[in-house]
C-alpha cells in the first residue's frame, strides 16, 4: 500500500504542477471548455449532429473520427451497414457505419458536411455527470482532432481550435517560448496516438488515452523491468468499457516521455490488453498513458504540430520539481514541420486573459 508519507509528496507535487499552467491564451484560436468527469478521468463536449445537441466523449484510444451510441443512430433515426469490427483496448466490437449530414462541436465553427460515422454498442462505457453515471451519446476520435490542428489543453479543461489562416505550430512555439516542454507524439498506422515511455533506460511505446483514466503496463513489461509493485490487488477499476478487479500497482521512478520530459514517479494497473496495437519495425507496445496523470501535469495535447506539452513548473530550478525538461534552445522537427502549413508564416500570437486552473483532486494511480 502506499504510504502517508508519499501520499503526501504526490499531493504537494502534483498541486504544485496545478498553480503553474498558464494564466494567458494565445489569440488567433476558438476555444470551448471540456467537462471533466472525475470519476473515471474521462472528458466530454457538447456536440451537435443535425441539429440535435448530444454529449459525446472524447478518446484518444479510438482510431475513428466519429462513434455513435446504437441508441444515439436510433434516436437520429440512421440507417446502418455492416462495418465488420473495430479494434478497441478491450477487444474486438461489432461495428456499422452510416453518414451524418452535419457534424459540429457547440461553440466552434469548423463543420463537418456529409461525414462518415460509426456506430458501436458502447456497453457499460460510463460518464458521471452530477455524480449520475450514464452512457455518452458518442465519441470524438483523434482523426477529427487531427484535421482541425486541435488542441486539448488538460490543464485548462479547454478545446481550442486554430482559425484558418494561422498556423498550426502557434500554440506549441507559443508555450515553448513561455518556458513549457515539448515531446513528440507519434501515429500508429491504425490511428492512435501513442508516446514513447522510457523506464529504467528501456524505451516502450504507449498509447496516449484521454478516454482512459488510469496507466497501465502489460504484464510482460513490467516483469522485464522488474518494476517495484506497490499494492499486490489494487481497488476494482474500469479498463475502457470493461471492469478489472485484483490488479496490481506498479511504480516506475525517473520515466522519460518522448526523450524530453522526466516524471519522478508514476504508477500503472498492471493489465494485458487484448487488440494490439500495429506499431513500426523496432517498437514494443508497452501499456496507456491515461488522462489522470497528463491532468496531473496539466498537459495539453496539440495536433497541429503532434506534441505533448508541459508548463514548466515553478519550481524547476530547485531539482525537486515533479516533472523536469530534458532538452532547451529552439524547436526542432518533427514540431516545426507541419506538412498542413507548408506556406504559412509563424508570427507570435498575442494574448489575452484567460482563467486561472483550479488545483485537481489528487487519488492513487497516476
Amino acid at each position: 500500500m502506499i504510504t502517508r508519507i508519499f501520499a503526501l509528496y504526490i499531493t504537494t507535487a502534483f498541486s504544485l504542477l496545478a498553480q503553474t499552467n498558464t494564466s494567458t491564451s494565445p489569440r488567433g484560436y476558438e476555444t470551448v471548455p471540456l467537462g471533466e468527469d472525475r470519476v473515471s478521468g474521462h472528458y466530454t463536449v457538447d456536440v451537435q449532429i443535425e441539429r440535435k445537441p448530444l454529449r459525446f466523449g472524447i478518446d484518444y484510444g479510438l482510431g475513428k473520427a466519429i462513434v455513435l451510441s446504437t441508441p444515439t443512430a436510433k434516436a437520429l433515426r440512421k440507417r446502418t451497414i455492416s462495418a465488420g469490427a473495430a479494434d478497441g483496448v478491450t477487444g474486438k466490437v461489432t461495428i456499422r457505419k452510416t453518414k451524418l449530414k452535419s457534424f459540429e462541436v457547440i461553440g466552434l465553427s469548423p463543420v463537418l458536411k456529409d461525414s462518415d460515422a460509426f456506430v458501436i454498442d458502447l456497453g457499460e462505457l460510463l460518464i458521471h455527470k452530477e455524480n449520475q453515471p450514464s452512457t455518452p451519446d458518442g465519441l470524438l476520435g483523434v482523426s477529427v482532432l487531427d484535421q482541425w490542428n486541435a488542441v486539448i489543453d488538460i490543464g485548462m479543461r479547454r478545446l481550442l481550435i486554430p482559425y484558418p489562416r494561422l498556423p498550426g505550430t502557434s500554440f506549441t512555439q507559443w508555450m515553448h517560448r513561455r518556458g513549457a516542454f515539448v515531446a513528440p507524439l507519434q501515429k500508429s498506422s491504425d490511428g492512435f496516438t501513442m508516446l514513447d515511455l522510457t523506464i529504467k533506460k528501456k524505451t516502450y511505446t504507449f498509447l496516449v488515452d484521454v478516454g482512459a483514466g488510469l496507466n497501465t503496463i502489460e504484464p510482460a513489461v513490467a516483469k522485464r523491468l522488474r518494476l517495484q509493485v506497490v499494492d499486490e490487488a489494487g481497488d476494482a477499476v474500469r479498463i475502457g468499457d470493461k471492469a478489472a478487479e485484483g490488479l496490481a500497482i506498479a511504480e516506475a521512478d525517473d520515466v522519460v516521455l518522448g526523450g524530453a520530459i522526466e516524471v519522478k514517479k508514476l504508477q500503472f494497473r498492471v493489465y494485458e490488453h487484448v487488440t494490439k496495437i500495429i506499431l513500426p519495425a523496432g517498437k514494443t507496445y508497452g501499456g496507456i498513458l491515461g488522462s489522470r496523470a497528463l491532468a496531473a501535469m496539466n498537459a495539453s495535447l496539440d495536433f497541429g504540430t503532434y506534441s505533448l506539452i508541459v508548463p514548466k513548473p515553478e519550481d524547476a530550478e530547485s531539482g525537486t520539481a515533479f516533472v523536469r525538461g530534458l532538452t532547451t534552445g529552439k524547436l526542432k522537427r518533427p514540431f516545426l514541420d507541419s506538412e498542413k502549413n507548408e506556406s504559412a508564416t509563424n508570427p507570435e500570437p498575442p494574448t489575452e486573459p484567460g482563467p486561472s486552473p483550479q488545483p485537481l483532486p489528487v487519488e492513487r494511480g497516476f
